[in-house]
Protein backbone atom coordinates (compact mmCIF):
# COMPACT_ATOMS: atom_id res chain seq x y z
CA UNK A 1 0.00 0.00 0.00
CA UNK A 2 2.76 2.48 0.86
CA UNK A 3 4.41 1.88 -2.53
CA UNK A 4 1.15 2.67 -4.35
CA UNK A 5 0.90 5.98 -2.48
CA UNK A 6 4.50 6.89 -3.26
CA UNK A 7 4.02 6.49 -6.99
CA UNK A 8 0.70 8.34 -6.88
CA UNK A 9 -1.72 5.59 -7.83
CA UNK A 10 -4.13 6.45 -5.02
CA UNK A 11 -6.83 8.81 -6.39
CA UNK A 12 -6.15 12.43 -5.51
CA UNK A 13 -8.45 14.61 -3.43
CA UNK A 14 -10.68 17.12 -5.25
CA UNK A 15 -8.48 20.02 -6.37
CA UNK A 16 -5.38 18.05 -5.38
CA UNK A 17 -2.38 16.96 -7.38
CA UNK A 18 -3.49 14.39 -9.99
CA UNK A 19 -2.12 10.89 -9.41
CA UNK A 20 1.16 10.34 -11.28
CA UNK A 21 2.92 7.21 -12.52
CA UNK A 22 6.42 8.08 -11.28
CA UNK A 23 8.16 11.08 -9.78
CA UNK A 24 11.57 12.55 -9.00
CA UNK A 25 13.01 15.63 -7.30
CA UNK A 26 16.35 17.16 -8.20
CA UNK A 27 18.34 19.87 -6.43
CA UNK A 28 21.50 21.43 -7.81
CA UNK A 29 23.92 23.81 -6.12
CA UNK A 30 27.08 25.33 -7.55
CA UNK A 31 28.59 28.32 -5.78
CA UNK A 32 25.71 30.72 -5.18
CA UNK A 33 23.52 29.18 -7.89
CA UNK A 34 20.74 26.84 -6.78
CA UNK A 35 17.99 25.18 -8.74
CA UNK A 36 15.15 22.81 -7.90
CA UNK A 37 13.27 20.51 -10.30
CA UNK A 38 10.27 18.23 -9.85
CA UNK A 39 9.50 15.65 -12.57
CA UNK A 40 6.26 13.66 -12.68
CA UNK A 41 5.16 11.12 -15.31
CA UNK A 42 1.54 11.16 -16.48
CA UNK A 43 -0.57 9.20 -18.94
CA UNK A 44 -1.57 12.30 -20.94
CA UNK A 45 -0.62 15.93 -21.48
CA UNK A 46 -3.90 17.42 -20.17
CA UNK A 47 -3.48 15.77 -16.77
CA UNK A 48 0.19 16.77 -16.71
CA UNK A 49 -0.72 20.41 -17.43
CA UNK A 50 -3.34 20.38 -14.65
CA UNK A 51 -0.75 18.94 -12.27
CA UNK A 52 1.71 21.68 -13.25
CA UNK A 53 -0.77 24.35 -12.22
CA UNK A 54 -1.54 22.61 -8.90
CA UNK A 55 2.11 21.94 -8.01
CA UNK A 56 3.22 25.48 -8.89
CA UNK A 57 0.41 26.99 -6.80
CA UNK A 58 1.30 24.77 -3.82
CA UNK A 59 5.02 25.59 -3.95
CA UNK A 60 4.23 29.30 -3.88
CA UNK A 61 2.33 28.92 -0.58
CA UNK A 62 4.85 26.81 1.38
CA UNK A 63 6.24 28.56 4.46
CA UNK A 64 9.66 28.28 6.06
CA UNK A 65 9.70 25.82 8.99
CA UNK A 66 12.11 28.12 10.86
CA UNK A 67 10.34 31.40 10.05
CA UNK A 68 6.64 30.57 9.60
CA UNK A 69 5.80 34.06 8.33
CA UNK A 70 8.35 33.81 5.46
CA UNK A 71 7.45 32.02 2.23
CA UNK A 72 9.89 29.14 1.72
CA UNK A 73 10.40 29.91 -1.96
CA UNK A 74 10.20 33.73 -1.81
CA UNK A 75 11.30 35.13 -5.16
CA UNK A 76 11.54 31.75 -6.89
CA UNK A 77 9.58 31.50 -10.15
CA UNK A 78 8.48 27.94 -10.81
CA UNK A 79 7.94 27.13 -14.48
CA UNK A 80 5.88 24.07 -15.49
CA UNK A 81 6.72 22.34 -18.79
CA UNK A 82 5.03 19.31 -20.35
CA UNK A 83 7.07 17.14 -22.74
CA UNK A 84 6.65 13.82 -24.55
CA UNK A 85 9.78 11.72 -24.03
CA UNK A 86 9.98 8.14 -25.27
CA UNK A 87 6.22 7.65 -25.17
CA UNK A 88 5.92 9.12 -21.66
CA UNK A 89 4.26 12.43 -20.81
CA UNK A 90 6.58 14.23 -18.43
CA UNK A 91 5.75 17.26 -16.30
CA UNK A 92 8.84 19.20 -15.26
CA UNK A 93 8.47 22.06 -12.77
CA UNK A 94 11.74 23.90 -12.22
CA UNK A 95 13.09 27.12 -10.73
CA UNK A 96 16.33 28.83 -9.86
CA UNK A 97 16.94 30.56 -6.54
CA UNK A 98 16.90 34.33 -7.03
CA UNK A 99 20.26 36.10 -6.89
CA UNK A 100 20.80 38.43 -3.94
Amino acid sequence: FAARELVGTVPSAPGGLPAYQAGAIGYYRSGNARSLTFALAYADSNTAAQAGAVLTARLETYLSPDQPERPLFAGWQFVPEVEQIGGVTLLKVSANMPED
